[in-house]
């Protein structure tokens, strides 16, 4: 998951976090399935933007070396990355993808009349709530605002 997080960051850094780039792995909403774009034309780019399908990042294993994208991000990341890369690949763990970008289903919200916000949403495997709760809060000094 470090590795994963670092690469999410960089493509953050970068503005890149939502945009499928040609070489990327796209993960199809809501399921585990995935596609090599090599070539990203129109009809990704709208697929993207109406969250069919997500821009993917390796959770590292074996086979991810291979894969010339995978070996591109991890060029861009800290040393200790790549250390941690080479023991997740003597240690027999199998490359999986997971979504650069999280999009909640069934999202609604509703102020109460105590002036609380009430928030429903439904997240596929994998996701963290916490994730989600965390763009919504602003963090400044230890406090929550």
């Amino acid at each position: 998951a470090h590795v994963f997080n670092q690469m999410l960051a960089s493509r953050v850094r970068g503005g890149e976090w939502n945009a499928i780039a040609p070489g990327d792995v796209c993960m199809l909403h809501g399921s585990r399935s995935f596609f090599t774009c090599d070539d990203v034309g129109e009809d990704i780019r709208a697929r993207a933007v109406a969250g069919d399908v997500h821009p993917g990042l390796p959770l590292w294993g074996r086979g991810a070396p291979a894969m010339a994208r995978c070996r591109e991000l991890l060029a861009c990341l800290p040393d200790e990355c790549r250390d941690i890369c080479e023991f997740l690949e003597a240690s027999a763990l199998e490359l999986s993808w997971r979504p650069a970008r999280l999009l909640p289903d069934e999202f609604c919200w509703q102020y109460g009349t105590d002036k609380t916000l009430r928030l429903d949403f439904a997240l596929g495997a994998g996701s963290y709530a916490t994730a989600v709760l965390a763009e919504f809060v602003q963090y400044k000094e230890g406090r929550v605002e």
